[in-house]
């Protein structure tokens, strides 16, 4: 009997130790940033991932980082889903490029939400108009809090491989745009007028100061973080033992924290701008 049980014991070892140096957790994304007028910042997400139970698991995101009041946040896991260079398909909750724009929906039974863009995924990336409709149901299922968003929207395709932390930060303005995301397509850019030049992405910590500098192809870009945010760990929905089998594997508890920012360039008018903060953790 002890032998059987020292025998399991060492093959579950061995399947560990491989998992945790063969298996890498994949997650692809499309990005929708836009900053409406009166300041309030909308980010979706929409992950394509191997870290689920089934292959290409869709996890769809959306932050409302609002001028008053607290963040809205929703999150819904289903799938398959395909994602490529027109978006995300094979799933209710879609991104698709149309000859008219991007447009993207999601919806539950706490938040329903649509948006276009009239932005361009090129890179350096061109920024566009957008509408959003975010509706938040009563206890009823209906009459409840609807808003609708307009303002200068960005989108970006990420692909990320194992753990990563570090920050990422995107600003908006008529006059211009920044993008500094290393896990990008494209990682960074500055946009000034109708010149865009593709730049070197700095490192900025998973936990900057409210108030930091950066130096940007020549530019010195200004950073002033709010003190609050939304932060959303990324498992949240799982089971302790099943984070805790996660960490053993090499795979730790990524989370995501969001901070309105107001981005200066050299001695121009601050930008509206988002701070997205990557980081993980062990399980708890």
């Amino acid at each position: 009997m002890a032998r059987w049980v020292a025998g399991c014991l060492f093959v579950a070892g061995l399947i560990l130790l491989g998992a945790r140096f063969f298996v890498q957790p994949v997650r692809d994304a499309w990005l929708f940033i836009g900053m409406a007028r009166g300041g309030s910042v909308i980010v979706t997400r929409y992950d394509v991932s191997n870290t689920g139970l089934f292959a290409d698991q869709l996890t769809t995101r959306l932050v409302l980082l609002r001028d008053e009041g607290s963040a809205l946040a929703h999150r819904a896991i289903s799938g398959p889903a395909r994602i490529d260079e027109e978006g995300v398909h094979g799933a209710l909750d879609a991104v698709a490029l149309t000859p008219q724009g991007w447009t993207w929906s999601m919806g539950g039974d706490s938040l329903h939400a649509q948006g276009r863009a009239a932005a361009e995924a090129t890179c350096p990336p061109s920024p566009g108009a957008f509408t959003a409709l975010v509706d938040v149901p009563d206890e009823g299922g209906a009459g409840g809090e609807g808003r609708t968003l307009q303002g200068l929207a960005l989108l970006a395709r990420t692909h990320a491989v194992g753990n990563v932390s570090g920050g990422a930060l995107y600003a908006i303005d008529s006059a211009g745009a920044l993008g500094l995301d290393p896990l990008a397509e494209c990682p960074g850019f500055l946009r000034l007028g109708s010149v865009a030049t593709r730049v070197e992405t700095p490192w900025i910590p998973p936990n900057p100061e409210p108030t930091f500098s950066l130096t940007v192809a020549g530019h010195r870009v200004s950073v002033r973080a709010e003190r609050r945010g939304y932060t959303e760990a990324a498992l949240d929905h799982t089971l302790l033992p099943e984070r805790w089998l996660a960490w053993a594997v090499g795979f730790r508890t990524p989370s995501i924290t969001l901070k309105r920012v107001k981005v200066q360039v050299d001695d121009a008018p601050p930008w509206n701008g988002v701070l997205l903060l990557r980081d993980h953790a062990a399980p708890g």
